[in-house]
């Protein structure tokens, strides 16, 4: 049987094209399967002795921030969130150090050692509790001002996500601004810079709550979803999480960053956190 001449150039076309487009997937699927991650850590009370299940000791923080040193860029929120917002790769592996609520152990406790170990930091601090307990406005200054970055764990650490019993939409819709609004402002007032990242109290929000958090003026905000986040993927406004119990020792500290489907979550689902 004899093939037809013009036939060839065609079916030489078609065989290229295939390659060209296997080519493409093949770099798309390992451009994907290799993507670096950022995860973001959450703390809450570092302390000398545990006393409360976030409660992490300091020795054990300042283990565990060795270890990330070692094996891993640390890097700012900000960072983090300009690389996912413009859409640039990560050059590694990465992982963002917050610390929630506003405990004054975060002054005394982990505020020295971020320091020692020249680590930057983000506190979501509730801004009704300076004055009322745990850190100071005079300390938040001063971590302020000396490379603690600080965002919103809203004003009372409310639930955002749901109405109070017997509340109208129009009264919950106003709680619900106004505990995103005031804590901003008057963070925003004793630091003398601008807030724009946030932490939904409990990781409970919804697109009602999104909505709201970016009419306020936020520019990306946290929940507790346990997942690493990837730029190519990633929303501003449900960044995922890992929330850091204090019973961790080290090897399983180490556990969280080496397997990839360890899912612990259901360990920080406790009304202190």
């Amino acid at each position: 049987m004899q093939m037809d001449p013009e036939s060839i150039p065609a079916q030489k076309e078609g065989v290229g094209l295939y390659k060209n487009i296997l080519l493409v997937l093949l770099f798309a699927f390992a451009l994907f399967a290799e993507e670096p991650w950022g995860m973001i850590l959450g703390y809450h009370r570092i302390v000398k002795k545990k006393k409360f299940n976030p409660d992490v000791t300091a020795a054990s923080f300042e283990a565990q921030l060795q270890f990330l040193k070692a094996n891993y860029r640390v890097i700012s929120l900000e960072e983090l969130v300009r690389h996912i917002k413009e859409k640039i790769p990560l050059e590694a592996n990465s992982v963002v150090i917050t610390l929630d609520d506003g405990d004054e152990s975060i002054y005394k406790n982990a505020y020295p050692i971020l320091k020692k170990e020249k680590l930057p930091a983000t506190v979501f601090l509730y801004s009704n509790y300076p004055g009322w307990g745990g850190i100071s406005w005079n300390q938040v200054k001063e971590m302020s001002d000396n490379g603690i970055s600080f965002g919103s764990h809203t004003k009372s650490h409310a639930i955002l996500n749901s109405k109070n019993k017997g509340e109208s939409e129009e009264k919950y819709l106003g709680r619900l601004r106004a505990e995103l609004v005031d804590s901003k402002k008057i963070i925003e007032e004793k630091t003398g810079k601008e807030v724009v990242y946030l932490a939904y109290p409990f990781g409970k929000h919804n697109e009602v709550v999104d909505a709201e958090v970016l009419k306020a003026g936020y520019l990306a905000a946290t929940g507790t979803a346990w997942d690493r986040n990837y730029v190519s993927t990633a929303s501003p406004v449900n960044l995922k999480r890992r929330i850091i119990p204090g019973k961790y020792k080290l090897t399983e500290f180490v556990d969280i960053f080496k397997k990839t489907d360890v899912d612990k979550s259901a360990e920080t689902q406790h009304e202190d956190y």
